[in-house]
């Protein structure tokens, strides 16, 4: 993609509401493919380093996405309902017992893809180096963002589509801003606010036409992802507004993070003073040195991430870290533009060698206050994704020992009770509501961690729910994880 943005004119009324803008007629796709290709890379090199792990969320993803390619509807069992993502789960599981390494590939590949979006973004605002690295650095160091890509969250995906959405639209890239932007409305519900936001531009530089012929297709692009979520939703649950329903009070616990002072917390604990600091240097930055084209974009696509994050909050919604990740995205982003400010000062008396030197010495210390205000965060999220890498793959090697000893086809509803059942269902091969957390007249088998697995898991606060296997059940296998059943072997069909 095009580095700049600074030279483009507004389209006229006669422009179509997808037209792109004036763009040069070279191919995007060589760069495209460049891009992925540095982000695959960096993807497989920090899965080799790193433990990464997929969550229970996702696991249900995988789940539905092989329910859903073998002709079931998904049954989403106090779950919320996602589009994209059950029909993306689908296709990957296609391939089978890799799909779970697979999505945490991608999900790894969608942080380094953020990463280079904000390093684009600060090159489109015309900032030289080390502003645009020292973005793509701080993406890759904040807590939240590294937790989110070794999680596979559907967050850091949802982040990936809308960020590079707004770089597609700086880019003049319109018609590939609006697929972004309508993927990333159909991951999360907080994509609707950044799609409206940006068919309000698009119809604004169309010159505001008031005749139905010309904003109707923008009014259907915007429309339609809603439109489709609860449409899909009627028809699976009768409820139109279900995940709302279920993800609000009184429906859960609150949490307190989603009031003005857990957002506050949040945002300290997760992004960190320094870095919110530099964040509001970088807005003044922005506004005042960027082309203006980028610097409204980019400014309101912030905006429109806090007035969301504002929305939720009064709307009964926890607001955990994951769902800032599009907001602390383009906060690293302006954070870079703003401790970089020095560095654009010193350019104007003291030439630009001194200046490079001025801004490399300030990009450095937020780099080194920023990770040592972020150390404690960063090390408890990692402990968590190692205990929860190893607990897991514990659970598949426990299952594939006692394989054997389960029959599972036609395995019906409810018929296994264990800890992280998600991953469970996925391992069994069975359809998304075989396995639950809890023990029902119809279950037959029953998984617990061992003793060992538990204590460690009670080092991350994981909840261990055990479930007493009744008198006369049998051990079909007794290791890292327990596994009881009602018969030998435990038949989970009819």
């Amino acid at each position: 993609m095009r580095c700049g943005g600074s030279g483009m004119t507004s389209t006229t009324l006669e422009t179509p509401a997808l037209a792109p803008r004036a763009v040069p007629a070279r191919s995007i796709w060589p760069q495209v493919a460049l891009i992925l290709a540095v982000a695959l890379a960096g993807a497989l090199a920090l899965y080799l380093y790193r433990p990464a792990v997929i969550t229970d969320d996702t696991f249900a993803f995988l789940d539905w996405g092989r329910d859903l390619h073998n002709g079931t509807l998904p049954l989403l069992e106090q779950r919320t309902f996602h589009p994209l993502p059950i029909v993306a789960a689908s296709i990957v599981t296609l391939i089978g017992s890799s799909a779970p390494t697979a999505t945490m590939i991608l999900s790894l590949t969608s942080l380094m893809l953020l990463a280079i979006a904000a390093w684009v973004l600060m090159v489109q605002c015309g900032l030289r180096q080390p502003a645009p690295l020292l973005a793509g650095a701080l993406v890759l160091l904040n807590p939240a963002m590294l937790f989110l890509g070794l999680t596979a969250y559907i967050n850091i995906f949802f982040a990936a589509f809308v960020v590079w959405g707004i770089v597609a639209e700086i880019e003049g890239r319109t018609r590939l801003a609006w697929g972004l932007l309508i993927a990333g409305a159909l991951i999360r519900p907080e994509g609707w606010a950044f799609l409206g936001a940006y068919g309000a531009l698009r119809w604004w530089t169309l010159g505001r036409p008031l005749s139905p012929r010309r904003w109707i297709v923008i009014a259907l692009l915007v429309l339609g992802p809603p439109l489709i979520w609860t449409a899909l939703e009627w028809r699976l649950f009768n409820d139109p507004f279900y995940s709302f329903h279920v993800t609000t009070t009184p429906a859960i616990k609150a949490t307190g993070t989603g009031t003005l002072s857990g957002i506050s917390s949040t945002l300290h604990e997760w992004v960190g003073v320094p870095v919110l600091a530099a964040a509001a240097v970088g807005i003044v930055v922005v506004a005042l040195a960027a082309p203006r084209r980028v610097a409204v974009r980019l400014l309101g696509a912030s905006a429109v991430g806090a007035v969301t994050i504002l929305v939720l909050s009064k709307s009964n919604f926890n607001l955990p870290s994951r769902q800032y990740s599009v907001v602390i995205t383009l906060i690293c982003a302006l954070a870079a533009a703003g401790a970089c400010a020095p560095m654009l000062l010193a350019a104007r008396g003291l030439g630009r060698v001194v200046a490079t030197a001025v801004g490399i010495l300030c990009a450095a210390a937020l780099v080194v206050v920023s990770i040592g205000s972020n150390h404690t965060r960063q090390s408890t999220d990692l402990h968590f994704v190692r205990v929860q890498y190893d607990t897991r793959r514990a659970l598949d090697r426990s299952i594939d020992r006692a394989r054997t000893l389960i029959d599972s086809s036609g395995a019906r509803k409810h018929t296994v009770a264990a800890f992280d059942y998600t991953q469970v269902n996925w391992d069994l091969g069975g359809r998304a509501d075989v396995a639950t957390p809890g023990r029902s007249a119809s279950t037959v088998l029953i998984l617990q961690p061992s003793p060992a697995d538990d204590a460690e898991l009670a080092t991350i606060n994981r909840q261990i729910h055990l479930i007493r296997a009744p008198r006369g059940w049998h051990v079909l296998y007794d290791g890292e994880w327990t596994i009881f059943g009602s018969s030998v072997p435990a038949r989970l069909g009819r």
